[in-house]
């Protein structure tokens, strides 16, 4: 994690359609996993959020309660979340600080992994209730909300570990996992 890396939202289609922008296809070979990151729109009783998820560790993210002028800035909003997310979750301010000085705008294409899409569909479904209670209640980043998609568990299908998608993250950017 040196030079700077090409951000890559990978959008669903019905996102792509509410922030009105053009999707590539995936570059497998331009592609850094680490800087990638899938996201999907959720709708609850006329209110908008996204949950993004990062495609190397599962990390998850959401904003809930959005509005259409969010989606206009959705590039500053995501890279903001982001690093707010990180600081919550205590992550040393110098990693932060590199992580995200090796970001840039990000580029948006469609979706390529499906087992992400599943994954987002499972913590999405799971956290049920909570998610209502937010959405009712409050509008954009919650670190509660997002704590509790971050307790979600996974499993390497390669070395059978399990892992949540914070504690991949921490390795991934080698800070001390508690």
């Amino acid at each position: 994690m040196g030079k700077e890396s090409s951000m890559l939202l990978e959008c669903t289609k019905k996102l792509a359609d509410t922030m009105k922008v053009d999707l590539v296809e995936y570059d497998e070979l331009e592609s850094n996993p680490l800087f990638d990151w899938t996201v999907t729109l959720i709708d609850r009783e006329e209110k908008r959020g996204v949950l993004l998820m990062n495609n190397k560790t599962r990390y998850p993210i959401i904003l809930f309660g959005l509005k259409n002028s969010d989606f206009k800035d959705f590039d500053e909003l995501v890279l903001n979340t982001i690093k707010q997310s990180f600081i919550d979750n205590e992550f040393p301010s110098e990693v932060v600080d590199k992580y995200m000085k090796c970001m840039s705008v990000p580029n948006y294409s469609k979706t390529h992994e499906r087992s992400i899409l599943g994954q987002m569909s499972s913590i999405y479904k799971s956290m049920g209730l909570c998610v209502a209670e937010y959405f009712e209640t409050s509008s954009g980043y919650s670190f509660g909300l997002s704590e509790i998609a971050g307790c979600y568990l996974y499993k390497d299908s390669k070395t059978k570990k399990i892992f949540t998608g914070v504690e991949a993250m921490k390795q991934e950017l080698n800070c001390k996992v508690k």
